[in-house]
């Protein structure tokens, strides 16, 4: 049987009063847009006392709404409504400002149509473990939760949001996350699965954080380790990383087949984008000590052994990096990762004297905004290249 009531949003204090509809543990508040203070209503007849300087205006639209809800229940015994399709009609007959609710059904589920999307090779944003890791991550927060697209809104966001932060996860992962939900709204909207736009307005966020590269006497001191097994690999595959600026989806899987006449020609996994690399005579000794082509290491145990190999070539220097607007001291080989191959070579390029245009041929990227963000350079390594620029010294 289906019931209402009318409740305040804090019955402490002046808020909004919501019309709220039950029927077999199911509930649904609809906001009223009345801002009252609840100390003025009668809460056993749901009519406001005249201690509220409106209440006659007020009981009036609560008259109202009490005989079309009741009206809708009667009709709705013999329509055998939906719960949700008896939510829809009330919103209309009273004439309130909300949203029309879709029933669930397999088809208008976000999180399923989510985890579809994430295994999907025919996206922008192709299958990777951070797709799996935002489903995971979506899944914990919702519970037994199963929203539709059309739940998806700002608020959504904005609570995700703020779940992730309390989880300790930075800015940078909060906005990948916001992100591939973005992209998997979008994906769904265009195949004409929902109607619900607020998805755009999402805020994905980011933040300017610091991280490494290895200078080219450093890259030097770790390709002349003596290694084997899988931290042999680790190292090689890094310096290769560090000779091309290539991301490690690109440098793990380079072959001889790739090279002609002493250049790299190779199309990014990522982005599908053409490069073309001088190879360098490391690259090329590397290659050929395994037959051709790169040995197979996942990029869990190479970030793990590549720590390794480089806490023993002796990067140690102590470097201060920014992390969720934090200042957090650290080891310099505590912070190498598969990704600081590609800072370290641009970077070194970059510092070679390399146009900028010419490095983000390499590097792939579109813009100078972003490929920037790779440079790693120090204010006093500025200071040095600039010192005997004819402008200081005039």
């Amino acid at each position: 049987m289906t019931t209402y009531s009318f409740v305040f949003k804090d019955p402490s204090q002046t808020s909004i009063l919501y019309l709220v509809l039950r029927e077999n543990g199911k509930r649904e508040k609809i906001s009223l847009q009345l801002k009252e203070d609840p100390a003025t209503f009668d809460k056993k007849n749901y009519v406001f006392t005249k201690s509220n300087p409106y209440c006659k205006t007020l009981n009036a639209r609560l008259n109202f709404i009490k005989s079309k809800v009741e009206l809708l229940i009667r009709e709705s015994e013999v329509t055998d409504d939906s719960f949700v399709e008896f939510r829809n009609k009330v919103v209309k007959e009273i004439n309130v400002d909300a949203k029309e609710k879709a029933e669930k059904t397999k088809n208008n589920l976000f999180l399923p149509y989510f985890r579809k999307w994430s295994l999907g090779e025919n996206t922008k944003y192709k299958h990777n473990r951070f797709k799996t890791y935002t489903y995971n991550l979506l899944a914990e927060y919702l519970g037994k939760k199963q929203p539709t697209f059309n739940d998806l809104n700002y608020q959504f966001c904005e609570d995700f949001i703020e779940w992730m932060s309390k989880r300790g996860l930075c800015a940078n992962t909060r906005g990948s996350h916001i992100k591939f939900i973005k992209a998997a709204m979008n994906e769904a909207f265009k195949c004409k699965l929902h109607t619900n736009e607020d998805f755009r307005s999402f805020r994905k966020e980011t933040e300017q954080v610091d991280a490494v590269y290895l200078t080219n006497e450093e890259v030097t001191k770790v390709a002349n380790l003596p290694l084997c097994g899988t931290h042999g690999i680790a190292r090689d595959l890094f310096i290769v990383g560090c000779h091309t600026g290539m991301r490690f989806s690109d440098y793990s899987r380079l072959s001889m087949t790739d090279i002609s006449d002493g250049v790299i020609h190779l199309i990014t996994q990522k982005c599908k984008t053409p490069v073309d690399i001088p190879a360098h005579p490391r690259v090329l000794h590397i290659l050929e000590k395994y037959g051709g082509s790169m040995p197979k290491l996942s990029a869990q145990k190479f970030n793990a052994r590549i720590k390794e190999v480089c806490k023993e070539a002796g990067i140690k220097d102590s470097v201060v990096v920014r992390k969720s607007g934090k200042h957090i001291r650290h080891e310099k080989w505590e912070l190498v990762s598969s990704h600081t191959a590609r800072r370290t070579g641009l970077t070194n390029m970059y510092k070679a004297g390399i146009p900028t245009y010419r490095c983000m041929m390499i590097s792939g990227h579109k813009t100078e905004q972003v490929f920037l963000t790779y440079l790693r350079i120090t204010q006093e390594e500025n200071a040095e290249y600039l010192k005997d620029n004819p402008f200081f010294k005039s």
